[in-house]
């Protein structure tokens, strides 16, 4: 079948309800083909003697999973725990690591008195009475056990495990530079005899003795 009769047929099969279509196909056949380089003897292959297509599924490659080692995470260390220790042997050693317990030294470089080497204004926040009473084993043991309490207080508020350590370590550098994680060297150091003495002495050891 040529073009020309394609339109032809075309048109007249549809003429009585498609005219409109039918002029497109007369136009093209005789109007635009021409143009195109197309004639009367080009054949037009209708669509049902178009070859199929056959479309081939290809099958899918799984994606082989990445496995991922899980390491174990590491348990999280215990809090230090509080030690107990008897304050007398602790105060004990104080004063023997300050002046081997000698109640009528020399004064200290900051004017510091008596065994326990009590600055003034230690002093005078925990007792009435003259600072010169530092030197009073009495007087000065009363204000030792004051201090020693003072200290396991701001601890237990902080979060700080109370041990004869870290008791000596505000002792000797004070309470702020501990709980701000702020400890000298001296201290450290001042601490770990004092340690180490509390464990020596007696429980049963007096303040003074």
């Amino acid at each position: 079948m040529n073009l020309l009769d394609y339109a032809t047929k075309r048109s007249k099969g549809v003429a009585a309800t498609l005219s409109n279509q039918a002029i497109r196909l007369l136009w093209t056949a005789c109007i635009v083909a021409p143009s195109l380089g197309l004639t009367a003897e080009h054949k037009i292959t209708p669509l049902t003697e178009l070859p199929s297509v056959t479309f081939k599924v290809l099958p899918v490659t799984p994606v082989k999973e990445k496995s991922v080692e899980m390491k174990p995470v590491a348990a999280a260390k215990p809090a230090p725990k509080d030690k107990a220790f008897p304050d007398a042997a602790f105060l004990r050693a104080i004063k023997e690591r300050e002046t081997g317990n000698k109640w009528n030294g020399p004064a200290g470089k900051a004017g510091e008195l008596g065994a326990y080497q009590f600055k003034e204004s230690t002093w005078k926040e925990l007792s009435s009475l003259p600072h010169k009473e530092a030197r009073n084993p009495k007087a000065a043991d009363a204000v030792a056990v004051k201090f020693l309490e003072k200290i396991k207080a701001e601890y237990k508020k902080n979060g700080i495990p109370v041990t004869p350590y870290t008791c000596a370590l505000a002792w000797n550098g004070g309470i702020g530079s501990v709980v701000k994680d702020n400890v000298s060297k001296q201290a450290r150091e001042y601490g770990e005899a004092v340690n180490n003495l509390t464990a020596y002495y007696p429980t049963e050891a007096s303040y003074s003795r």
